[in-house]
Order: structure tokens, then C-alpha cells, then sequence
């Protein structure tokens, strides 16, 4: 599924100085010094073997054997997709905006899977509240999104309804569950979506997934010392928004 490969493959060559998990991310660092981050699942530590010398492309096949392997396998993409973007800032769209990429339309049935509330917020005022359905494991995160009235299911319930909805919408986080492909290959809704910091990867990537279009976040070489510090002291992305730069892409148009 990487498309690190032919002229590409000099990015997942790439050697990796650090890899480490802080209370919300996992990060990857390069010996050039791309930096790549991904949500953390659970609270388990990385395995001893993944911190040894390592290619970003070796830690890129390490997904979904595991959910916090695949969250360093989603911070080594990202880190390689900075490099591209360093070399090539033309590779994505820093112009483009995710929820116009969308092409929303009143009345559309769209489920959102995992919670980020300006995105959700965005969404409904588009669709109607009426419309919109999250699925979502967090319980608080839940409560949360019924307060701010929207419907707000558990995450297991979507392999049996994704078919319903006309769009889908998934946070960078969803990815590090299988579950969600699981749901994908069961559906076919009419456009299908990532966003979020751990959805950094290449375009083509989210093509090869499945993905229509894409939303991602750019850690510029300015502003690599001052994401790593706030990760490793345990800001989430709220934090480190300010510092990245975000970008969208259409992936049916590459």
C-alpha cells in the first residue's frame, strides 16, 4: 500500500534517529530531521526491536500487525511525506479546504468515524445534525458530540451501517484500527475521507486505501524543534496546530 516506491523510494530509505511514544503521540525523527507523528493507542511501550536502526520503509510495514505498531508505521509515512513536501512543497495542496473537497450537499447522509468536533460542527451546519452520525469508542468523546446534538454511536456499530450514509468521513486516528477497513470493504459509499495529523501521508497512499480525498498536516523543518518538544511534553493537536501547516488533496485527480 506505500507508493515509496521508483522515484519515490528514496523517502523510505530514509534512516530513522528516533522513534518514541509520548502520552498522546507516537513520533518518528529522521537522521535529516523530518518529523512524523501519529495518535497513540493504549498506553503500552513501543517493543524494544522497533527502536534499533531502522528505514522509514521498514516501519512503514510494520501496519495494523498491531494498533500501536500501526501508529508507527502511520508516523514513518508522515515523516516521509514531509521530506516530499520539503523537496516538492507542490506535491499537495496547501490552498485547497478538506470539507469543500466534501461537496456537501443538504439533506446527504454522512458518518464521521472518531471525533474531532470542528470538523463534526462543520459538517452538520452543512448536511443538517439531522443527518450526521459518529461513531466513536471514547465514551467521553461521545457524551461530548450528543451534547453539541449530534447522534453518536460506538464504533462497533458501523460495519453493519456504514451502507446507509451516502459520505464517510474518518479521522487520521481511525486508521490504527482494523475495523475500519473491515467496514470499508462492506460499503460503497459515494466518497470516502481522511483527515487529521495522523493522515499525513502521501496522496497516493490514500488512493491506494480507498480514500477520495485527503486532509493532512506539514511539519516544516521552522517548526520540526518545536513540534517534537510540545509532543514529547504532551500537548495534543490543539497545541500544535499553530506549528504545522495544514493541506488537502482530491486523489481521484492524481
Amino acid at each position: 500500500m506505500s507508493p515509496f516506491t521508483g522515484r519515490l523510494s528514496s523517502y523510505a530509505s530514509l534512516v530513522v534517529h528516533e522513534a518514541g511514544l509520548a502520552r498522546k503521540w507516537v513520533y518518528v525523527v529522521t537522521e535529516a530531521g523530518h518529523v512524523g507523528i501519529a495518535f497513540a493507542t493504549g498506553d503500552a511501550p513501543l517493543p524494544e526491536e522497533v527502536l534499533g536502526d531502522h528505514t522509514l520503509g521498514e516501519l512503514m510495514g510494520l501496519a495494523w500487525q498491531h494498533p500501536l505498531l500501526s501508529s508507527l508505521a502511520l508516523a514513518a509515512a508522515n515523516a516521509a511525506m514531509n521530506a516530499v513536501i520539503d523537496d516538492d512543497p507542490g506535491a499537495v495542496c496547501f490552498d485547497c479546504d478538506f470539507i469543500e473537497l466534501l461537496s456537501l450537499e443538504p439533506g446527504e447522509r454522512v458518518a464521521i468515524i472518531g471525533y474531532v468536533h470542528r470538523v463534526a460542527d462543520i459538517i452538520a451546519e452543512s448536511v443538517g445534525r439531522e443527518n450526521v452520525v459518529l461513531y466513536e469508542d471514547n465514551p467521553v468523546h461521545r457524551r461530548e458530540a450528543s451534547e453539541r446534538g449530534l447522534e453518536a454511536r460506538p464504533g462497533n456499530q458501523l460495519l453493519v451501517e456504514l451502507d446507509a450514509f451516502d459520505k464517510v468521513v474518518a479521522t487520521g486516528a481511525s486508521l490504527v484500527d482494523p475495523r475500519l477497513w473491515a467496514a470499508l470493504l462492506h460499503a460503497e459509499p459515494k466518497l470516502v475521507s481522511v483527515v487529521g495529523p495522523t493522515s499525513s501521508f502521501h496522496p497516493l497512499s490514500a488512493r491506494l486505501l480507498g480514500f477520495h480525498v485527503i486532509g493532512g498536516s506539514y511539519i516544516s523543518p521552522e517548526s520540526r524543534d518545536r513540534v517534537l518538544r510540545l509532543v514529547k511534553a504532551g500537548y495534543g493537536f490543539r497545541g500544535l496546530s499553530r506549528l504545522v501547516k495544514k493541506w488537502s488533496m482530491d486523489t481521484r485527480s492524481l
